[in-house]
């Protein structure tokens, strides 16, 4: 899971930090290490899963941006 999320990051010239201000924009302020931590799936909140689940929709808008 995570692993996807880092690759298709690093396919855009994109970081986990990246995402950071757009979460916020959303209303989820986390700490970076905390983000690691949803993204990695070490932490299954409902929290966590949201955040991963905006996480997937924001990289799919980043993705079409680039295409």
């Amino acid at each position: 899971m995570g692993n996807m999320i880092k690759s298709r990051l690093a396919a855009i010239g994109k970081r986990q930090i990246d995402l950071l201000p757009v979460l916020a924009e959303k209303g989820y302020r986390i700490a970076p290490s905390q983000l690691s931590r949803y993204i990695g799936g070490w932490d299954n909140t409902p929290q966590a899963v949201i955040v991963r689940e905006l996480v997937h929709e924001i990289l799919k808008e980043w993705e079409k941006a680039t295409a």
